[in-house]
């Protein structure tokens, strides 16, 4: 990959930080917040992906959801001076996305992960038809996220019908 292509990435990367309220420090603790902080991060990103942001990172399914290793790596690296710049920097090619990230901001974590997890599911299916042994997405997002209730599934799907992503 060029160095302008990784820019790229971790401009839009800076931009949700930035754009979540997130500082260095907030995704770099030790405690449940920063914990809760990097879901949501990570989450946002691939949703924004799904849109169509310049999001590059690739994502696979892990304990909450997608997950990109190098997203981490980026968003570890970054100080608060840098998430500012590099925000800046990608405001004219992501502001189309400022009400999708608004609406992730304000969305509970669970919601979040299951929708993203959805939508993962959903992508895989379509990319191998059959994966999922011929079940519907939101009776896969069950068996991998059984905590998940029906009114929890709903409001995942519900979220992604908001954003304009459909699975």
């Amino acid at each position: 990959m060029t160095l302008t292509v990784v820019n790229t990435f971790r401009r839009a990367a800076a931009w949700i930080l930035y754009r979540l309220g997130l500082s260095e420090k907030a995704i770099k603790g030790e405690d449940d917040a920063s914990f809760s902080n990097r879901i949501r991060a990570q989450k946002a990103a691939f949703l924004l992906k799904a849109l169509g942001a310049p999001i590059g990172y690739d994502f696979s399914m892990y304990i909450h959801g997608p997950y990109s290793p190098d997203l981490s790596d980026d968003y570890y690296s970054m100080t608060d001076e840098e998430i500012k710049r590099l925000a800046e920097e990608a405001a004219p090619e992501m502001s189309r996305f400022k009400e999708a990230i608004k609406m992730i901001k304000k969305a509970d974590l669970e919601t979040l992960e299951l929708a993203a997890t959805l939508l993962d599911l959903a992508m895989a299916e379509k990319e191998r038809p059959g994966i999922l042994c011929k079940r519907k997405p939101e009776d896969a997002l069950r068996i991998v996220k059984p905590w998940a209730n029906d009114e929890q599934v709903r409001g995942a799907r519900r979220l992604l019908e908001r954003l304009g992503i459909s699975c």
